[in-house]
């Protein structure tokens, strides 16, 4: 059997499975996928991942180009979120699976459906967190990377004027599922901007030694007038 036959095979049992939303009837496929791939001569277990990534992906672009209602985009979005969680859970996918189809949903929807969708980032921002998606406290991975990609470009989308609140609800979420220690966000080289001087200005009641001088005001004197003495 040929590598494109194989893929071609792969994929086409992994869009029928994915089409009943069942985890248990994609993890049989999934075996049966990689038995068939462990047995041709080019193909690894490994490849079988990597064409269950690319069906998720697929399954869940095609709907959203399909469907027209915005709820019914971002239901698909969720179900194929959750699908995917699923899958790494039963170490069927890599833990950026869940961030690259977020990455892939929200370029194809507008701002306003990206905030209503966010909704469902939030609601998993516990399992998100986890180390199983997230990775090890103080290690760099590609779920970390792809999370922050991924929420920059959505904050370069947002209008500093209207879209306050939604930008505010990203910002929450990085620092929830970050952890204070992540290196995106320590100044690592501790690099200052020492050439930035703050000049203040000081009042005018103040002198150099911060004490208040004393206004004094100088009484008009006529020179021509002797002083009088007072007789008592």
């Amino acid at each position: 059997m040929s590598v494109e036959k194989c893929f071609n095979d792969g994929m086409s049992k992994f869009m029928k499975s994915m089409e009943k939303s069942d985890l248990s009837h994609l993890e049989e496929t999934f075996k049966e996928v990689k038995t068939m791939f462990e047995d041709s001569e080019f193909l690894s277990a490994d490849e079988a991942t990597s064409l269950l990534c690319l069906a998720l992906e697929k399954n869940m672009t095609d709907l959203l180009r399909k469907l027209k209602s915005s709820k019914q985009r971002i239901q698909a979005l969720e179900n194929t979120l959750t699908l995917s969680m699923g899958c790494t859970k039963k170490s069927m996918c890599p833990s950026q699976t869940a961030f690259n189809l977020v990455d892939v949903a929200f370029d194809m929807f507008s701002i306003k459906e990206c905030s209503e969708a966010w909704s469902i980032m939030e609601k998993r921002q516990n399992a998100l967190s986890q180390p199983l998606f997230m990775g090890e406290e103080g290690k760099n991975s590609l779920s970390k990377l792809k999370l922050l990609q991924l929420c920059n470009r959505i904050l370069h989308r947002c209008s500093q004027q209207l879209d306050t609140r939604f930008s505010g609800r990203i910002l929450m979420f990085l620092a929830s599922a970050c952890p204070l220690s992540e290196r995106s966000g320590v100044n690592v080289a501790g690099a200052f901007n020492e050439e930035n001087v703050t000049e203040f200005e000081k009042p005018d009641d103040e002198s150099e030694d911060g004490k208040k001088k004393k206004k004094t005001t100088k009484m008009d004197v006529d020179e021509e007038q002797e002083p009088q003495l007072l007789n008592y």
